[in-house]
């Protein structure tokens, strides 16, 4: 970029025009006083004449490179500038050259005020040779700035287009998305009434959920009645089977005991065992009666212990009423009493 924004202003001229035009009359003038001084020497040495001709036309060279070396605003002359170029490196040549003979023969050959002249136009050569690189150098960098300046504008054209394609893009995109927010805003407004109805669906289905909850609730509290009472029925039904199964063995056994009975009644009248069997068969009559008590009331025991054991099966021994124990202890001790009083006397 620095190098982009560098300077392209030509050179200032270091000679004016009017200098230069001053120049150019004081050459002239030393052109006319050399010719006629050749005429005035007549020198006839041809080595005299080949050096002469050189700085005439050097001198003219010269010359005429003021009048083509001038800036560029002036005068432009860019068709002869290889020549131009090939004749500068000659005529410095022959500067380099020249000075050798002029200081010998000078003194001899020229005034003062030529040899000053000469001096001066050179010193205008030399600074008129740098203002042509100058202008040689701007010409490139006018060029250079040129070439970029070419090369931007065809970039700008190439941006152009593309920023136009893209503009046509653009409105082809902008017309897609309105066509797409459309159908956004549709497809959103469609989900959101979906979206009520489900709401309403399920809160519906919340209060029919919730209705089914308090019924199963209720269900089940009836159904722990309902299963607490089967098992009282069930408590209650076996109690009623082990008091039935008492009462039928005790009614099988009041029915052997009674036709046991009524046999003996029969049997009693009979003359031969009226002496023999009455005392042995009382006390066996007595002793199987009371053995049969006593079996009933171990039976009934067992019985009720083992339905009160199936409707409490947590209930321990301990807490037991003191009464029941007492009482069927008592029956029991009373009865193995009356037995064991009965085998002794059928012993004996």
């Amino acid at each position: 970029m620095a190098d982009s924004r560098m300077s392209l202003q030509p050179a200032s001229p270091s000679v004016t025009l009017l200098e230069k035009r001053h120049y150019n009359k004081a050459l002239r003038d030393l052109l006319r006083r050399i010719r006629d001084a050749n005429s005035q020497l007549e020198i006839t040495d041809e080595h005299i004449d080949d050096e002469v001709c050189p700085v005439q036309d050097s001198y003219t060279y010269l010359y005429t490179e003021t009048d083509v070396s001038l800036p560029s605003h002036l005068i432009s002359n860019s068709c002869s500038e290889p020549s131009f170029v090939m004749s500068g490196s000659a005529a410095i040549k022959q500067t380099k050259r020249k000075p050798q003979n002029t200081s010998l023969r000078s003194p001899n050959v020229f005034p003062s005020e030529v040899h000053d002249i000469y001096e001066e136009l050179s010193e205008i050569y030399q600074k008129l040779q740098q203002e042509r690189m100058s202008q040689q150098e701007y010409s490139l960098q006018l060029k250079r700035r040129e070439q970029s300046l070419l090369e931007k504008e065809e970039m700008l054209l190439k941006h152009q287009a593309t920023l136009s394609k893209i503009k046509d893009v653009e409105g082809i995109v902008h017309e897609k998305l309105r066509i797409m927010k459309a159908q956004y805003d549709v497809e959103v407004k469609q989900l959101s009434d979906a979206l009520k109805e489900k709401i309403k669906e399920n809160k519906r289905l919340k209060s029919s959920f919730d209705t089914l909850k308090e019924m199963n609730d209720t269900l089940k509290k009836q159904l722990n009645e309902v299963s607490e009472q089967n098992k009282k029925l069930e408590s209650q039904a076996r109690k009623v089977q082990s008091r039935l199964e008492n009462l039928q063995r005790k009614q099988s056994f009041l029915t052997v005991q009674k036709s046991k009975e009524i046999a003996q009644i029969v049997q009693l009248p009979k003359p031969q065992n009226v002496e023999k069997k009455p005392v042995s068969i009382k006390p066996k009559v007595f002793n199987n009666i009371q053995v049969y008590k006593l079996v009933t009331i171990l039976m009934d025991w067992l019985s009720e212990s083992e339905s009160n054991r199936g409707r409490d099966n947590s209930l321990p021994m301990d807490k037991l009423p003191t009464n029941y124990l007492q009482e069927k202890s008592a029956k029991v001790c009373i009865l193995q009493h009356f037995v064991c009083y009965a085998l002794r006397t059928s012993s004996n």
